[in-house]
């Protein structure tokens, strides 16, 4: 088994923004789990169809037609075959299959439904994920840039509140005020890169798509 090393792009290369029609087409053509949900829903109505053809209404007719001849051997009883003809005409309805198929029928339709509404929810589990990590990721690339100038606006300060404070001009206690609140800043936009490498990686993973190298993991892995 070989290591894969993950290196997480730079912040500026990251995408400004991440359409959710584009994202909607990378899932349906990649994600595994959405692809297994389609292909257990045609494999359903497979199901349903081979189970309606093979129980439908069978009736069979068979024909025989033949000379008779009496000899006490084979061979001279098909020598001169006589002019007596035998036709026998035999009809086989299955009439007391007709509950059973009935019943078979409704049981396959049954889980037709089933297997539809599983799907249809699943479906619908992974859109609302993907609509929600989308919006959640252009959210971060709004806040991001915002907390960064707050960080850096808030490091400025503090370094020229230090200045003030060694000639006298402010107290210990309002300097520590201005550290704190640099503190926080910095909290603020570690914690909103944090996300947004987060539901970078989420999108990433739910698309099967690197949008920073514009190409398929699969394509990604196999050039390793």
């Amino acid at each position: 088994m070989n290591d894969i090393d993950v290196c997480a792009p730079c912040e500026r290369r990251l995408p400004k923004s991440i359409d959710t029609n584009e994202v909607f087409y990378l899932l349906k053509k990649n994600n595994p789990e959405y692809l297994q949900n389609e292909l257990q829903q045609l494999k359903s109505e497979y199901d349903l169809h081979i189970t309606k053809t093979n129980n439908r209404f069978n009736a069979n007719i068979s024909l025989t037609y033949g000379l008779n001849q009496y000899s006490r051997t084979l061979c001279r009883a098909y020598a001169h075959p006589n002019q007596q003809q035998a036709v026998s005409v035999t009809f086989a309805i299955p009439v007391f299959e007709w509950g059973a198929n009935k019943d078979r029928i409704l049981l396959a339709q049954n889980n037709y439904d089933m297997a539809l509404i599983q799907h249809e929810v699943a479906i619908e589990k992974l859109n609302e994920q993907t609509i929600e990590t989308a919006n959640s990721y252009n959210r971060c690339v709004r806040i991001v840039d915002i907390a960064k100038k707050r960080f850096l606006l808030s490091k400025q300060q503090y370094e020229f509140a230090v200045m003030r404070f060694s000639v006298g001009n402010i107290s210990a206690i309002e300097l520590i005020d201005i550290d704190n609140e640099q503190l926080r800043a910095k909290q603020e936009f570690v914690a909103v890169q944090r996300e947004l490498y987060t539901t970078y990686y989420k999108i990433r993973h739910l698309a099967m798509f690197d949008f920073v190298e514009k190409k398929d993991i699969i394509d990604l892995i196999q050039m390793e």
